[in-house]
Order: C-alpha cells, then sequence, then structure tokens
C-alpha cells in the first residue's frame, strides 16, 4: 500500500482541493485511518468503529457503561501545536483501575472460523503519540497490554507473543532512558505470558530473560512527537520465533531498535508449544493495574496489519 496527494483545480484556475489517497498492496489485511467522528460522549462510538472503520467489534465505556476507558477520534490534541499525521486521529483514553481497563478495538473472533485471522507471519504498523505538555496526558505505568491477540477465547494465555507499551523496555542491556517518564522512554515489548513460549536471553538478569524490548536506546517513543512504529511477529516455527520492530521520528529516518529472532540472535532462543496465528486481536485492552492510575491519553492513527512489509503504508 502506497500513498499520494491528488490535487485537483478547476479549468479557471479556482476550486483547488486535495485528497491524500490510499493505494492497498497484495497483503494488506485491515487498515483504518481513522478519518471519520467519534465523539467522546457518543452512546453508538462502538457501533461507529465496526460500521466505519472496518473493525469486527469493539467495547468502549461511552456505548456499554463499562471498560474502564473511552475510543473517539479527535483533530487537535491539547499542548501539541505540530502537524498530526491526517485531519482525525484515535485518542485512547485510559482510567485506570483494579485490574486494569477492558476497553478495545477488536479484528476477528474466537469463533473457529476464524484460525489465523490473524497469520502466524504478521506485520504491524500505526503512528503513535505520548503527550508529555497540555491537558491530556500519558501516563505509562508498566506492561500494558497494546496488541493482545488470542488464539482461542478471552482472557487466554496461549498467545505466541503479547505486545505491550511499558515505561521500561524490559531491555537485558538494562540502558537509559527507560522509566524515566519526564524525559521520555517509552518502549513497546513482547512479554512472555505462561504459554507464549520460551523465550530466553540467557546473557539477562533472570527478570529480563522472558520480556524483550528495544536493543539499542538512541530511539524510542519521544513524547510529544508522532513516531511510525512497525512491528513483525514470526511464529510460523515452533523452533524459532522472530520479534523485530521500527521506530522513525515524524519527518525523520526509520531506525530497527528491536531484533530477536531465534536461531539467528546471539544467545537467545525463541521456542513455542505450537506454531501458528490467532483468531482474534484486540487493542489497547488492559491499560493501568491498581486504583489511583490517573486519566491517561494515548494517539494513534493508521493502524495497518499486513501479511507482508510492501504492503503497509508508505509515508514520504
Amino acid at each position: 500500500m502506497s500513498t499520494f496527494t491528488l490535487t485537483c483545480t478547476g479549468s479557471d484556475g479556482s476550486g483547488s482541493r486535495s485528497a491524500t489517497v490510499y493505494l492497498a498492496g497484495a497483503g494488506l489485511l485491515f487498515f483504518d485511518d481513522f478519518e471519520y467522528e467519534v465523539r467522546r460522549d457518543d452512546a453508538a462510538a462502538a457501533s461507529i468503529f465496526v460500521e466505519q472503520g472496518g473493525w469486527s467489534g469493539a467495547k468502549t465505556q461511552q456505548s456499554y457503561g463499562s471498560g474502564a476507558g473511552y475510543l473517539y477520534t479527535v483533530d487537535t490534541i491539547p499542548g501539541f501545536a505540530g502537524a498530526m499525521p491526517s485531519g482525525r486521529v484515535l485518542a485512547i483514553e485510559a482510567h485506570g483501575q483494579e485490574g486494569g481497563t477492558d476497553f478495545y478495538l477488536q479484528y476477528g473472533g474466537e469463533d473457529p472460523a476464524y484460525d489465523d485471522a490473524i497469520p502466524a507471519d504478521v506485520w504491524f504498523q500505526f503512528w503513535h503519540f505520548t503527550n508529555h505538555s497540555g491537558t491530556q496526558l500519558t501516563q505509562v505505568e508498566s506492561r500494558h497490554k497494546w496488541l493482545y491477540p488470542c488464539a482461542t477465547a478471552y482472557p487466554c494465555h496461549a498467545n505466541k507473543w503479547l505486545l505491550s507499551l511499558s515505561a521500561h523496555s524490559y531491555n537485558p542491556l538494562n540502558v537509559t532512558p527507560y522509566g524515566d517518564t519526564t524525559a521520555g522512554g517509552e518502549a513497546f515489548l513482547i512479554a512472555r505470558d505462561n504459554t507464549v513460549g520460551d523465550i530466553n536471553y540467557s546473557i539477562a538478569a533472570s527478570w529480563d530473560a522472558n520480556k524483550l524490548g528495544q536493543f539499542r536506546a538512541d530511539e524510542y517513543l519521544v513524547p510529544n512527537r508522532w513516531s511510525l512504529v512497525k512491528v513483525h511477529f514470526d511464529t510460523s516455527d515452533a523452533a524459532s520465533g522472530k520479534w523485530e520492530a521500527w521506530i522513525r521520528p515524524q519527518g525523520g529516518q526509520s531506525v530497527k531498535v528491536a531484533e530477536w529472532i531465534g536461531g539467528t540472535t546471539p544467545d537467545f532462543t525463541w521456542t513455542l508449544p505450537q506454531a501458528g496465528g490467532h483468531r482474534v486481536l484486540r487493542m489497547p485492552t488492559t491499560i493501568g493495574w491498581t486504583d489511583g492510575l490517573p486519566v491517561s491519553w494515548y494517539y494513534m492513527d493508521d493502524f495497518a496489519m499486513a501479511t507482508n512489509e510492501a504492503a503497509l503504508p508508505v509515508y514520504p
């Protein structure tokens, strides 16, 4: 999939207008640009995400009166004066509670008819923004479930991977600035959850051996900046799992920040109890673990899922 801007002008030079055009490449499974209005107080929010965004399901506080989180679209972010990736973006407003939130956008389903709806070899890409100015601030606590796949039904502990958002990357290299929420350092990581697989980084500390974050610290999710996140999972081979990630600052160059490949990465192995994909994916699902977590806002745009990297959107 690629993008370009089409500009049309009347024969007399008047009536000029432009629009971004998306071309789907072979292998694109899902794409939502969030260019539709969902209000924070709209009781039909979940239905709008399904009907206009193409999701198979959604749960929001405004639609169901539960979930401890609101999902809606906005065209401005308090405290941010820069360029948005597009006209409207997804706002994720989390209200911490005991046990975490329970709100999400869902792709696929728990019925066996959806087997491998999320393939074993799968790519994701999206714009991400954390806000450390203004009034709608981002508070990253620890191990927030961000992309939560399931091979059967929720709640499940038979995932082959689980992508989390954390204020600390659980990086076996133990580098800064992770953990310093004033300077930034939020990082995506893959975390073992019961039968995710036998992830082992032999030279890591015991508490890091099953949680894999970034292997480099020169690029990360800097606050008050849009970053393009691209991740790749391949669990098609039970003997050799694969997890890769890239971060691209808005207007900058993409940097590979994570690479954990069984049989290739030194001192690293990742074996799975069963190879394959998943039936269903929820995003963002669980944010916050205890009462008293401040209300926290996250922002996202252009969520894409594909079977290959070439099918993902390309940005100038």
